[in-house]
């Protein structure tokens, strides 16, 4: 398809690049041309220009006030830990004649906080250092943030298995410690027994959210580097397997080779642990649901083929369809 655009731009393949000199709010249309059985079939789209000159930044947070976590401590084990919560950048098009618009734009803002001391910004979130307060923001729009010495409680955890594209994200079911940095989303911290996805594969595998439910409401995200465990139970040890050996940012299970079915709400357990204390001391806890139900094998089938040794000097197997290509050594010798 070739398409064929006007209006202040410049074109290469299908892509188009607006170019210095297009006027904002400016239409556009542009014709994709395909030939189809020796039929040109042409489509046209119009694009409008904004131009982000003529935008009002806003800032906002969706707490003004972090408070300390009892029992935890902070990934250095030198000061307490403070709560974190979500901060979005929305940028407002007024261009003349044109109704305007509000566009979330966390993902490309340069964030700064005025007193790193007080409170850091990364990601889109900002985090309690010490008491105190901070104006956190960007493009000049301030929104302040304060530290309070207020103790809250971690009262539970939170925590679901995710995997494969039956995942669904529930907007706006959670606090705004929970959002991600993709403001259009939250994730669901909460569990209705029939819900789950079923794991219908050895070697099904996903990560786990988990979150730690704290006494004024709020949820703070556990990771393996903050103390998050988790712990199958005596029925799931050999069902599921879950490690954090490969992140510090979260855990990945999967489903173990000759694994039976189970189905239970139970399953598996998430501990949030104080790291900095021997002992490694239980904040708070909470059951993982999960529903492993595999295929039924109902009839069986042998090929006979000839071996080629691996470069090990083993014996290379016939692969399944899922299995990585072998590495094929030299052919044996005559």
């Amino acid at each position: 398809a070739v398409a064929n655009g006007a209006g202040g731009g410049s074109l290469s393949g299908c892509t188009f690049t607006v170019g210095s000199a297009t006027s904002a709010g400016v239409t556009m249309n542009f014709v994709a041309n395909a030939n189809a059985g020796g039929t040109i079939q042409s489509a046209s789209v119009p694009i409008r220009v904004w131009d982000s000159r003529n935008s009002a930044i806003a800032v906002t947070a969706g707490s003004t006030t972090l408070n300390q976590i009892a029992g935890a401590q902070n990934s250095g084990c030198t000061a307490p830990l403070y709560q974190t919560t979500a901060v979005q950048v929305a940028a407002t098009y007024t261009t003349p004649g044109q109704s305007a618009f509000t566009v979330d734009v966390t993902c490309v803002a340069t964030i700064t906080s005025s007193d790193t001391t007080k409170v850091t910004v990364a990601g889109g979130r900002a985090t309690g250092v010490a008491v105190g307060s901070a104006q956190v923001g960007a493009g000049g729009s301030l929104v302040t943030i304060t530290v309070s010495p207020s103790v809250v409680t971690p009262t539970c955890v939170s925590a679901t298995l995710v995997h494969g594209p039956t995942l669904t994200f529930v907007p706006s079911t959670v606090p705004t410690q929970t959002q991600s940095t993709t403001s259009s989303t939250t994730i669901s911290a909460s569990y209705v027994k029939g819900n789950e996805a079923a794991l219908v594969a050895e070697g099904a595998s996903g990560a786990i959210v988990a979150f730690a439910r704290l006494s004024d409401g709020t949820y703070y995200e556990l990771q393996p580097s903050n103390g998050l465990q988790i712990v199958p139970s005596a029925a799931f040890a050999t069902i599921i397997n879950a490690s954090s050996m490969h992140s510090t940012s979260y855990y990945r299970f999967f489903v173990m080779e000759n694994a039976a079915n189970g189905d239970d709400d139970c399953a598996l357990e998430a501990r949030w642990v104080d790291k900095c204390t021997v002992g490694s001391p239980t904040l708070a806890s909470g059951p993982i649901p999960a529903l492993v139900s595999l295929p039924t094998a109902i009839s069986a089938s042998v090929a006979i083929s000839s071996s080629t040794p691996c470069n090990t000097g083993a014996i290379c197997s016939i692969p399944r369809p899922t299995d990585p290509a072998p590495n094929v050594g030299p052919p044996p010798p005559a």
